[in-house]
């Protein structure tokens, strides 16, 4: 079982998970915590969702927009499309029908509305942004629209859309033919390019470039991105950059030892005037760690290895990372993504 989301809704918490059932069989569940015990509110029909599915179906994202928990369900098979669900508390919503593009990879509130990426096949089109008034659905970028990228560009994903000021961000990952991980914003008519490659200090252009940009948050008036390199090259490791001024600059004084050994930085998230960061994606099960950001300057282990009573994986040689990381009351929490045959695990403190 795997934990793909986590999102806290009207003082609940809510976690996705995917059970494989046998014969190609996927059940997408969503439990939701009170804070004593988890319980099933979607998946398998429950509070009238989505039943199983025949392929890898799972949810991806959350949101809370208007008063409601969005859920984006993700197909992952060529021609399998995904949808948007809402949730009222009572009862699951299809308010999308099936979007074109494949999987809902992310979604965002932006200015009102709400904002969805998608990940696609290679050779199905760009990864593209819906947008949604409340009633219709439309694209805003991919495929051209507003100067945004065609399906030469080889983005096959929208990892994470971050809302800051007047802008949208979103972030990318491409086949592994380019290479190309990148990050554009949008101001409402016009997409630009703002990072990847030689652009604007995002990656030294004589450099091998980072493949994946998983993660983008905002941090003390900011846009912060993660950058992936998986696997990743001798002598390079991922990285965590943010854009001030109109280019980006390292964050954090120095890089941990055990940054070495990680490939992947999958979550940033800011609370309580800190900016945490969850890793790991090496089989030495001890990199599944948790990142803070000690006042602004130098990042520190306070999650993983046992460390403030946290997991320890030191002897698992399965896996696994930090998939999802949300805010609980006055609790830091998250999703931790191991290999299949792993109970899913969330964690708090």
């Amino acid at each position: 079982m795997q934990i793909k989301a986590l999102k806290s809704f009207r003082g609940k918490l809510y976690a996705s998970t995917i059970y494989y059932l046998g014969d190609e069989v996927f059940r997408p569940l969503i439990y939701e915590f009170d804070g004593n015990k988890w319980k099933i509110v979607a998946g398998n029909e429950v509070y009238n969702s989505w039943p199983d599915f025949k392929f890898k179906s799972r949810v991806n994202a959350f949101a809370v927009y208007k008063g409601k928990l969005y859920a984006g369900l993700a197909g992952s098979r060529k021609g399998v499309s995904g949808s948007v669900w809402s949730f009222d508390g009572n009862t699951w919503k299809n308010v999308s029908g099936d979007l074109l593009g494949g999987t809902i990879y992310t979604l965002e509130v932006f200015k009102g509305k709400l904002y969805a990426g998608t990940a696609t096949e290679y050779d199905v089109g760009p990864a593209l942004i819906f947008e949604f008034n409340g009633k219709d659905w439309n694209v805003v970028g991919g495929g051209g629209v507003g100067n945004s990228w065609h399906l030469d560009a080889g983005f096959n994903a929208i990892y994470q859309i971050k809302a800051h000021g007047d802008f949208l961000y979103i972030s990318t990952s491409s086949p592994r033919t380019s290479w190309s991980g990148t990050v554009w914003r949008w101001d409402g008519r016009t997409w630009e390019q703002v990072g990847g490659k030689g652009i604007r200090n995002f990656v030294d252009g004589s450099k091998k470039p980072v493949n994946y940009v998983e993660t983008l948050e905002v941090y003390r008036g900011s846009v912060v991105a993660g950058l992936q390199r998986h696997p990743s090259p001798q002598n390079t490791t991922s990285s965590v950059k943010s854009y001030q001024d109109g280019e980006w600059r390292e964050v954090g004084i120095g890089i941990p030892k055990e940054w070495n050994k990680l490939t992947i930085f999958n979550y940033l998230y800011s609370f309580n005037g800190r900016l945490y960061l969850g890793a790991g994606g090496d089989r030495r099960g001890g990199t599944v760690s948790l990142y803070e950001l000690e006042h602004g300057s130098k990042w520190k282990k306070v999650g993983g290895a046992g460390i403030k009573g946290s997991w320890n994986y030191s002897k698992d040689k399965t896996l696994g990372w930090i998939y999802k990381i949300t805010s609980f009351g006055d609790k830091l929490c998250v999703a931790i993504h191991r290999d299949w045959h792993r109970e899913a695990e969330v964690w708090c403190y």
